[in-house]
């Protein structure tokens, strides 16, 4: 008997099998099975097999494609991998911030502002205030109270104890919007969160393993299609709600990253009603708005996503639930919701020639920002990054924070495309190709360095694409007065600054953009001629400093006639950096709190026929 072949069950496609079935019967000379021509009846049976192979090879992949983190498709997948190294995904994550009350008329009374007031904005999103404070009868008209406030509103969900010990009791909350911090870990009087059982408060435990049976304890398990349990003892092991009990659980509804504000001013009116100390309703004699910096509200965040806890759940487990490494420490960060990207460095990186000041030893510098490349204000560091760090830091490390520089980049190219496509379609794609180029957190990075050839090698997969010439050239506006010395100014990142490259513009957009003024490459700028702004209106000149010094600080200033701008326009300048040191040309090279920006999420392109 002849040694057969075995099928190649890895390559299972209908085709496949089917040929390798028809080649095993005429390999074998003891098979009577000579049916295998077109449309014979052994043919049909042979691909009636081969169909119902391709199908359970196909389900039976899909399954253990599940089993793996790195291929799992299904996010309750995912979640059931990580829960095995104890990651809990996080939830929707409120965004935090300052809000101010005060008086808009005057009251001889103490006003109370109670913990959880609700405001909302004119869009009719919530905010709670997360504290109790009082407007004191002394303060004046418009003098402000701060008060800490939280994005979202409060729910109460009921249920009746079922007595039951085995199986432990568990509630479902058919939620998927809980705010990840509305169950806090300790039992805290000034807080009406968590889980109540006929008005007592009771005290979440991550296990109850250390419960007995008196222990008034409770878990919180994150299901797999995003809502939350809430779990019992079973009077051995934490004690279990008794027959008809009365369980209230009561948490924060948030709406994630939808409750970011960025712009003071925005949070206006209170819906919850506020007495004096007489208990005489005063809620029209008050106002409240956010104002910046902390009453921006910031640190909102979505649930995590497949693709966050496939990333997330490694990087925090390699931690150890320290911070001591780097890599811990970005880790960490990046785990907080709401921070896009973060990055840290020691004083090694700092003064790495050595001769580093005492004030630097055993310092991390910390540099964090938000996915709008926006900085987390003073009190997202205080009341959340802070505790975080310090609970998983040595003794001896002290943190401080430094604010993210953010580069704006407009890649500029020259581009030729093949004949048969058209210019929009290839402006549409080349656009996606640089936005893809500058996500933040990803493919641009605090401290990461943007190079040109990375950019030109994915355009030039394109298939439009025949060639291209292409420079990234950074944008800074000058929208304020700077300093003494000039009607315009603004400090110039990605330095040092090439020489003779940075132009002067004034528009209402990049696309009608006028160019002014130019760089004479000694320093000073030289406005156009003829004078292309309106009459009465001139750029005068001004001076650009490019210091490619070792700790070069790039500036430039900028003068006006009249010291005015055309109605409705603003003024910015385009430069490249200078690589020249370095041997590359037209790639950005940053420095460790600095990060690009794609420019209004485009690039300035020529683009014709080759």
């Amino acid at each position: 008997m002849s040694t057969l072949t075995p099928l190649d069950y890895a390559n299972y496609d209908f085709d496949t099998l089917t040929q390798q079935l028809v080649n095993r019967l005429k390999a074998n000379p003891d098979s009577p099975w000579k049916d295998t021509y077109r449309s014979s009846t052994g043919q049909m049976l042979i691909e009636l097999y081969a169909y119902i192979a391709n199908l359970v090879l196909y389900y039976i992949e899909r399954r253990a494609e599940e089993s793996y983190i790195e291929t799992a498709q299904l996010k309750s997948s995912v979640v059931n991998l990580v829960r095995l190294v104890g990651y809990i995904p996080t939830r929707a994550v409120s965004s935090t911030g300052q809000l101010q009350f005060s008086k808009n008329t005057a009251w001889a009374v103490d006003i109370t502002i109670p913990q959880y007031t609700e405001c909302r904005t004119n869009a009719g999103m919530k905010y709670l205030t997360n504290e109790q404070k009082i407007i004191q009868a002394g303060l004046g008209v418009g003098d402000p109270v701060d008060v800490q406030g939280i994005q979202g509103s409060i729910v109460q969900v009921t249920f009746s104890s079922n007595g039951a010990t085995a199986p432990a009791q568990s509630y479902t909350i058919s939620d998927t919007q809980i705010e990840n911090d509305s169950f806090p870990g300790l039992i805290d009087p000034d807080t009406t969160l968590g889980v109540f059982v006929n008005g007592t408060q009771w005290h979440r435990v991550s296990s109850f393993t250390s419960s007995t049976a008196d222990s008034q304890h409770y878990m919180i398990r994150a299901e797999l299609d995003d809502t939350v349990s809430v779990l019992f003892g079973n009077n051995q092991f934490g004690k279990a709600p008794g027959v008809g009990d009365q369980i209230i659980v009561k948490y924060i509804r948030s709406e994630g990253a939808s409750g970011n504000v960025f712009e003071a001013g925005k949070i206006i009116s209170i819906y919850s009603p506020l007495y004096d100390a007489n208990n005489v309703l005063v809620t029209s004699k008050v106002s409240v708005t956010n104002a910046s910096p902390n009453g921006l509200f910031t640190g909102g965040a979505d649930s995590e996503s497949i693709d966050e806890i496939r990333e997330n759940a490694p990087n925090v487990f390699k931690t150890g639930d320290r911070a001591v490494t780097k890599s811990d420490c970005i880790s960490i960060l990046e785990n907080i919701p709401g921070i896009a990207n973060a990055n840290v460095w020691g004083e090694q990186e700092e003064y790495p020639a050595g001769g580093a000041p005492a004030s630097a030893m055993n310092a991390v510098k910390i540099v964090t920002i938000f996915s709008n490349f926006t900085e987390p204000t003073p009190n997202f560091k205080t009341t959340v990054i802070n505790p975080i760090l310090t609970t998983k830091a040595t003794l001896t490390v002290k943190f401080e924070y430094t604010s993210p520089k953010v580069i704006e980049i407009v890649p500029t190219a020259t581009v030729r495309i093949h004949q048969g496509y058209t210019i929009s379609a290839a402006e549409q794609n080349i656009n996606t190709v640089l936005q893809e180029n500058f996500v933040l957190g990803t493919t641009t990075r605090l401290g990461q360095s943007i190079r040109v050839s990375q950019i030109v090698q994915a355009i030039n997969s394109l298939a439009e694409v025949a060639y291209l010439h292409m420079e990234l050239v950074a944008r800074s506006e000058n929208l304020a007065n700077y300093d003494v010395h000039h009607d315009f100014g603004c400090i110039l990142l990605a330095n040092p600054i090439q020489t003779g490259t940075v132009n002067v513009y004034v528009g209402q957009s990049d696309d009608v953009a006028l160019l002014v003024g130019t760089d004479d490459g000694a320093g000073t700028f030289t406005p156009t001629v003829p004078n292309p702004l309106p009459p009465g209106f001139q750029f005068l000149g001004g001076e650009v400093q490019y210091n490619a010094g070792p700790n070069p600080i790039g500036y430039c200033g900028l003068d006006m006639l009249n010291h005015l701008l055309p109605p409705g326009m603003f003024i910015w300048v385009k430069y490249l950096q200078d690589n020249t040191s370095i041997g590359f040309t037209g790639d950005i090279i940053v420095d460790k709190d600095e990060v690009c920006r794609l420019w209004e999420d485009q690039g300035d392109l020529t683009i014709d026929f080759e």
